[in-house]
């Protein structure tokens, strides 16, 4: 007679693990799949021990014999421990291209951080453009902004910017104990602390691009207490979590997790940037 965790020895005698065997796929990783044969009275126990841990459970009578079929996400032998699971995780980093506003460009912004009256400068720039006038102001001092004049006397109102897309799938047991959980906070992450914080491999670590330098990253206009003014960084680049999917799958008993983050220098006013 075989023996295993989940066998009882007060049910010995009446319910007996016969086989077990695991099976795999891609989407929903393995599968425990136990097989006990016993009295009515032992599958029954048997079965609400089982579905105690987590297992699916199926029940097969043949004259006087009964067949339980319990399937678990996990092994068997973690069942008892949450914590021991580890979860089928698969990586994605994806290159998508954004649609922005010219003035959006981190050229632009800087180059009217310095301007005493931006709003005013733009407006010039765009009735300019829209009257079929020449550019007003000296190239040289605003050569990123005649840059726009130019897309805008084209008829073209936006450029295309890449920004980089990382995502985890994971599928797991309902009793796996580090899942993620939906929240309405808005929470971005520097890239080290993505990496600690959600367990990065360093073979996706490779993938990741490193944070532009600061003549790349969209600068403001700061005034401190003693007057005068200043300027900062406008964001910080970090991982803002975008999207959050949970799926749970009542066949098979598991979820499937989808959570993705978008890599952008993120403003730190309007998010949780850690």
């Amino acid at each position: 007679m075989k023996t295993h965790i989940f066998s009882p020895a007060t049910l010995a005698a009446q319910c007996d693990l016969v086989s077990q065997r695991i099976v795999t796929d891609r989407q929903n990783g393995s599968s425990w799949i136990l097989i006990y044969e016993g009295s009515e009275d032992g599958v029954k126990a048997m079965g609400a021990t089982l579905l105690a841990y987590g297992a699916k459970i199926e029940t097969e009578a043949d004259g006087g014999k009964c067949k339980l079929i319990a399937t678990f996400s996990k092994d068997p032998a973690t069942a008892s421990d949450p914590g021991a699971e580890v979860p089928n995780v698969r990586w994605e980093i994806d290159w998508e291209m954004v649609q922005v506003s010219h003035w959006a460009s981190y050229k632009v912004i800087n180059e009217l951080v310095y301007d005493l009256n931006p709003s005013e400068t733009k407006k010039l720039i765009v009735e300019a453009a829209a009257s079929g006038l020449r550019f007003p102001f000296a190239k040289t001092v605003y050569p990123a902004c005649y840059e726009v004049f130019c897309k805008l006397v084209a008829g073209i109102e936006y450029i295309e910017t890449p920004r980089p897309v990382l995502t985890r799938i994971r599928t797991y047991s309902p009793t796996y104990a580090s899942r993620l959980r939906v929240s309405q906070r808005q929470l971005a992450y520097t890239t080290p602390t993505l990496i600690s914080t959600f367990n990065v491999p360093a073979d996706v670590q490779l993938t990741l691009p490193e944070d532009p330098p600061l003549d790349e990253t969209p600068l403001r206009k700061v005034y401190p207490d003693q007057g005068g003014t200043e300027v900062e960084p406008m964001g910080i680049w970090s991982w803002k979590l975008r999207g959050l999917r949970i799926a749970y799958q009542s066949a098979t008993r598991r979820f499937e997790e989808s959570a993705t983050w978008a890599f952008a220098a993120w403003d730190k006013d309007l998010y949780i940037i850690t």
